[in-house]
C-alpha cells in the first residue's frame, strides 16, 4: 500500500489514459487498482 503522502507522486508514474483518479476528502489522489495493475505489468515487461 502506498502512503497517502506519496500517492500524488505515484500518479505521475502512470500513463494518464490508464489512470482514473479518485479524489478523497483530504485531497488525496489515488490511481485505481486496475490502472496500477496494468501499469505495473507494462513496466515489468520493459525490464
Amino acid at each position: 500500500m502506498v502512503g497517502w503522502e506519496n500517492s500524488a507522486k505515484l500518479v505521475d508514474l502512470f500513463d494518464k489514459d490508464k489512470v482514473k483518479i479518485i479524489e478523497h476528502p483530504g485531497g488525496h489522489f489515488v490511481p485505481t487498482l486496475s490502472a496500477i495493475r496494468t501499469s505495473f505489468v507494462d513496466l515489468w515487461e520493459e525490464f
